[in-house]
């Protein structure tokens, strides 16, 4: 089985992916293959926060940038 996604990722820039995945995949893989630090984003699914190391679920996934400053 795969996972279809509809990925926007806010780093800057917006970019908007559809991707399918292996069923299983974790946020955290998703991010790693996209080459993103986990450390730097909050990942959000259908508008919800999600811990990455939960599975990706079809639908919309935004990763959005932390920005911290002092």
């Amino acid at each position: 089985m795969s996972v279809n996604v509809t990925v926007t990722i806010i780093m800057g820039a917006k970019e908007e992916r559809v991707l399918t995945l292996s069923e299983h995949t974790t946020y955290e893989e998703l991010l790693k293959s996209l080459k993103i630090n986990p450390e730097m984003v909050l990942v959000f699914q259908n508008d919800m926060p999600r811990p990455v190391d939960d599975e990706v679920m079809p639908g919309n996934v935004k990763i959005l940038r932390v920005v911290s400053g002092g």
